[in-house]
């Protein structure tokens, strides 16, 4: 089985995550926001044609989990996360092909991974990323 990510990268992403490991108690919903925000930093620092793909709105293999994991990194700036704010957060990054229909799905993916949490308040529903009081 084939990522299309170069063994070289991919040896430097588990030796990143093996060390994480090693060095905190990480929990499975942390470790999965480690792995993607690795993958994804390693991706915009040594790949810019792998990353360009993105910006003109194509999709090739690693494409879903490389938006959710930088639209991670944006909502682990804080503030509460809904569909609409998303959908600009896609325009605003080229990601023109990305309507309310991906938000939502990537929302929920994010969601039920356990990097972030679902608030549903009278009317709205929002999100925001999750804490280890989440978790408990």
């Amino acid at each position: 089985m084939s990522s299309g990510i170069p063994a070289e990268r991919l040896d430097r992403y588990i030796t990143a995550l093996r060390a994480a490991d090693q060095n905190a108690q990480l929990t499975p919903a942390d470790l999965t926001r480690l792995a993607e925000a690795v993958i994804a930093v390693a991706n915009d620092e040594t790949d810019p044609i792998y990353r360009s793909g993105y910006t003109t709105g194509y999709m090739h293999a690693g494409g879903d989990t490389n938006r959710r994991a930088r639209l991670l990194s944006e909502i682990s700036r804080g503030g509460r996360w809904k569909t609409g704010m998303v959908v600009a957060w896609y325009e605003r990054h080229g990601l023109t092909n990305f309507g309310i229909r991906a938000a939502r799905q990537d929302l929920a993916i994010l969601r039920d991974s356990g990097a972030i949490t679902q608030h549903d308040e009278k009317g709205v529903r929002f999100y925001t990323l999750a804490t280890r009081k989440d978790s408990e």
